[in-house]
């Protein structure tokens, strides 16, 4: 299983806040426990790519390939909450 970059973790965990939405919310969502959305967030466990998508979907961020100095790198864009 491929890591998810850490860039997508901390995109999600910012919008949690943004939002005010509980970790436990998100889980549930996203069809996880909430611990394993906490390890996960904390970079103590990886996810499946499938798990990624419930989670992005549930907080309507969306991801983007970019070009930074030759390499290609993921990046989360937000969408519309």
């Amino acid at each position: 299983m491929k890591p998810i970059p850490s860039n997508v973790r901390a995109a999600v965990a910012r919008e949690l806040r943004r939002r005010k939405m509980p970790q436990s919310e998100l889980a549930r969502k996203s069809g996880m426990t909430a611990p394993q959305l906490s390890r996960w967030l904390h970079g103590d466990n990886a996810i499946r790519t499938h798990t990624l998508e419930r989670i992005m979907d549930a907080l309507s961020l969306n991801l983007t390939r970019q070009r930074v100095k030759g390499q290609s790198s993921t990046e989360p864009e937000a969408g519309e909450p």
